[in-house]
């Protein structure tokens, strides 16, 4: 059995490449979404009877849940005894850590290793330490494996850049996954057939590095981009996909922007704005969002926004939106069977429902609202502390659980 937090992590990993929020993994399983959390943080197991419900909604053997066939797996690869001009210095099966430092001790039992300059790596915690000149890094087995197998046909490149504070991906023709994470050297790594990584420009210009596609290729080729930031928190994303993409960044910003046209899927920590306009059946999973979301979507997506200030929807389509944790302003307009669920406490609600949706508000306080229904749509609002404007049509219904 794998143990807590790698069960954790890998739940987490096989949601978002299946491009589901946390809340429809949750719906799929019949459980709450704080349960699908709980998982994803190393806070507990989930109950043997759900395993086969979960193996099926991720798309994975039960064997592959309980962590059975990673001991075969191990078996047949070995970590580099060198990766980005590091020395490998410890592994235990689960994390290898590298550097291009001086170990002064390892420490088997605590697991942790000691250098020279006073670093350390705490392969136990899963953190790294680093006082000195040089880089340490942990690097989870798997993750590992999956950079240094080379396929038959598939090549790695590894492209340093300068300095970058934004990044601008516009990628179009190709199925790509995209990994963003912070590291002590900016670089770009390209995983795919020979020839691939050629149709893509690379380049730092005015501090934002930009990825391109630069010519059409295969729709069936597939290439992978792992994007290693110089820090924590950027300026800028830029992101503009049209086709089967997938984007995963630990790296917050302060503004970030979208244009998803196909089935992308989307899996961000933090920032400052946001904005997401979106044409197909999209996947999108984010964190805090601190100030303003707008959210314009057409097709039959899927929204997460784990907590906000102001907020902007317009919908068109059968899209499943939640908001949790709005705390300014909440701004609705829905054309068509969209699901919107959203909680936190509010200045102002307005809600706009021209189809036959549904806006479940029951754990939203608003000061005052604004609800226009033509339609047969449902809105339920938890607590209207002042005035409510209401103009309902006869099939409309709003239902407020506590008024002033």
């Amino acid at each position: 059995m794998k143990d807590i937090k790698e069960f954790g992590r890998f739940i987490s990993d096989k949601r978002k490449k299946a491009g589901m929020t946390q809340d429809g993994l949750a719906k799929i399983i019949g459980i709450t979404p704080q349960a699908v959390s709980k998982w994803e943080n190393g806070i507990g197991y989930p109950d043997v009877t759900l395993f086969p419900q979960i193996a099926d909604a991720l798309g994975v053997s039960i064997s592959e849940l309980f962590g059975e066939n990673e001991a075969v797996k191990g078996t047949n690869f070995t970590p580099p005894a060198v990766y980005r001009d590091m020395i490998k210095v410890y592994d235990n099966g689960c994390y290898v850590c590298y550097s291009s430092k001086k170990v002064e001790k390892v420490d088997e039992n605590a697991k942790i290793v000691y250098f020279k300059d006073g670093s350390i790596a705490n392969i136990a915690e899963e953190y790294v330490k680093n006082t000195g000149i040089g880089e340490v890094i942990l690097v989870y087995t798997d993750e590992l494996r999956e950079l240094v197998s080379v396929k038959e046909n598939d090549i790695v490149t590894e492209k340093r850049v300068e300095l970058f504070d934004s990044i601008e991906l516009i990628i179009g023709g190709i199925n790509v996954e995209i990994d963003v994470e912070q590291g002590n050297i900016p670089s770009v790594v390209f995983k795919c057939e020979k020839g691939v990584e050629e149709t893509f420009d690379v380049f730092v210009k005015g501090g934002t590095l930009s990825i391109l596609k630069k010519t059409l290729t295969n729709r069936t080729k597939k290439c992978k981009i792992k994007v290693t930031s110089p820090f924590k928190t950027g300026k800028k994303m830029h992101v503009n996909f049209n086709g089967n993409s997938t984007l995963n960044t630990e790296v917050d910003f302060e503004n970030t922007t979208m244009f998803l046209q196909g089935n992308s899927s989307i899996n961000g920590n933090n920032t400052d704005s946001l904005m997401l306009k979106i044409s197909g059946n999209s996947s999108v999973d984010y964190g805090k969002v601190s100030k303003e979301t707008e959210i314009n979507v057409s097709g039959n997506s899927s929204i997460s926004v784990k907590e906000t200030g102001s907020a902007k929807i317009k919908v068109s389509g059968n899209s499943a939106i939640e908001l949790m944790n709005v705390s300014k302003e909440l701004d609705i307009s829905v054309t068509g069977n969209s699901s919107i669920r959203a909680s936190g406490e509010v200045d102002l609600l307005k809600c706009k429902f021209s189809g036959n949706g549904e806006f479940d508000g029951k754990l939203l306080s608003a000061e005052t609202a604004d609800v226009t229904i033509t339609s047969r749509a449902r809105v339920y609002v938890g607590h209207i502390k002042n005035a409510s404007f209401e103009r309902v049509g006869f099939h409309g219904r709003l239902i407020v659980g506590k008024r002033g």
